[in-house]
């Protein structure tokens, strides 16, 4: 071999180990990066004249270990949204034994107490109403705010499929890319589920879950018209609240539609099954409350066209207008002090225009036996089925339980789940001290072409001294 030769091999060699070294010292700094792939050098002997070739760099991914994690990681979002909500609505209801729970509708023969008591418990309703819409409200925005960030992450994976695909026709390393697209993909996976499909030119389509392409050769249209204000008659069957548009087609949001799962998925069904099935148990016991109360066997003084104690914002109940019942339910404005009212109506009968005699208890009696008597409902889950206001209030509290604990058993599932993928890709990722080994490798390697360099040099020297 000539002198030139062997410089020209040691220089390839040089080059290598430089390269190499580059790669190497990128694994170990992004060790801990999410969406960095390992990367490492495609080398090739060259023929004849010898030395090596760096024809490009390997990025190192699972593609089926990836998916399963983005999957897991979309289940745990759509559990952990579900979840808080139901604790929320929970923490709502109260407790038996706390001041202020609609599970604690306790009366006591004294007309204050009755009245505070009666106004206490219509609140309630009204309260909790007002939270379980504004929770609406909150997945409407929460909405909104995951639509923008899955149109600009699609338009950045397009972006980057472009560049990458510029680099390749000009034979350019594309792996820093392709971690940042991974990175993006992961993000728009957690709002919709996706399938990563690679093609041979190293751009990548997306396809929901469901089927529906989010990407191609450019992005997916997905519109929603966010809501300001949202009460109880609202709701995406009626039109009056947005559902979702993928290039111009409305998406089914249900559990088999082509974007369940995820984090938008968990949102839309919080605004419009989780907090409207709260919505509609709120308003059926509003509803029985307004119905007991109105009955002339509590109040001999009613007619048919007088509202009882509790009112539908102060009306009669009508049983056509239950929607949004329980934000409307108010006392009887006849009873109110504040409203002109007087406390004795408590006593002898809401139509009663004088006071009458101290020691007569037969009405608030009746009031008392009222709330414990039970009734058959007439509509709610539990429609059908006899209760009194306190056994219908644990009967409330019972189900939301049961539906929190069976999302909590989902969650704990899917935390073990993600965290056992993401352990295996560990496996698989940036090995610290394999990649040491390697740098000690690569940096002998270095030093072994540069002394070869450095000798070459020597000897060219000699022969020209001669």
């Amino acid at each position: 071999m000539s002198l030139s030769g062997a410089l020209l091999n040691a220089i390839s060699g040089l080059s290598a180990a430089k390269r190499g070294t580059e790669l190497t010292a990128s694994n170990i700094s992004n060790a801990n990066t999410k969406g960095y792939g390992k990367k490492t050098t495609i080398l090739m002997a060259r023929l004849g004249s010898g030395g090596v070739d760096v024809l490009g760099v390997k990025r190192f991914q699972d593609a089926g270990l990836l998916s399963d994690r983005r999957l897991a990681s979309a289940g745990l979002e759509n559990s952990d949204a579900k979840q808080l909500f139901l604790k929320k609505i929970l923490n709502l209801f109260g407790t038996a034994d706390k001041n202020g729970s609609l599970s604690n509708p306790s009366l006591s023969i004294s007309l204050q107490n009755v009245f505070t008591a009666a106004r206490e418990l219509a609140e309630k309703l009204n309260q909790m109403s007002q939270k379980v819409q504004a929770a609406r409200e909150t997945a409407d925005q929460k909405i909104t705010s995951q639509v923008k960030t899955l149109t600009s992450a699609l338009n950045t994976v397009k972006d980057l499929n472009d560049r990458i695909l510029k680099l390749k026709l000009n034979n350019k390393d594309t792996s820093t890319l392709e971690d940042q697209r991974q990175k993006q993909i992961d993000d728009i996976s957690d709002i919709i589920p996706i399938r990563e499909v690679p093609k041979k030119n190293g751009t990548v389509s997306l396809v929901s879950l469901g089927g529906t392409t989010l990407l191609a050769t450019k992005p997916a249209e997905i519109l929603f018209e966010p809501s300001v204000v949202i009460t109880a008659d609202m709701s995406r069957k009626n039109g009056l609240l947005s559902g979702l548009k993928i290039n111009g087609t409305d998406i089914a949001l249900n559990e088999k539609g082509p974007v369940r799962g995820g984090s938008l998925a968990a949102q839309f069904a919080i605004r419009d099954e989780l907090a409207q099935a709260v919505q509609t148990e709120l308003d059926a016991a509003a509803r029985n409350l307004i119905k007991r109360f109105q009955s002339s066997s509590v109040d001999a003084t009613l007619t048919a066209a007088d509202p009882g104690l509790f009112t539908d914002a102060g009306a009669v109940l009508d049983p056509t207008k239950e929607v949004g019942l329980a934000r409307q339910i108010t006392i009887n404005a006849r009873v109110d002090p504040d409203n002109g009212g007087n406390l004795f109506r408590l006593r002898d009968g809401l139509m009663s225009k004088v006071p009458g005699t101290v020691g007569d208890t037969k009405t608030l009696k009746a009031m008392q036996d009222i709330m414990s008597e039970k009734q058959t409902l007439a509509s709610g889950k539990f429609a059908t089925q006899s209760h009194s206001l306190a056994t219908l209030s644990t009967a409330i509290l019972s189900s939301l339980g049961s539906d929190l604990m069976a999302e909590e058993r989902q969650n704990e599932y899917r935390v073990s789940a993600l965290t056992q993928l993401r352990e295996l890709e560990k496996d698989g990722a940036v090995d610290t001290d394999e990649e040491a080994q390697k740098m000690l490798i690569l940096e002998h390697n270095y030093k072994a072409n540069a002394r070869m360099i450095k000798t070459i040099d020597e000897m060219l020297q000699t022969i020209l001294r001669i």
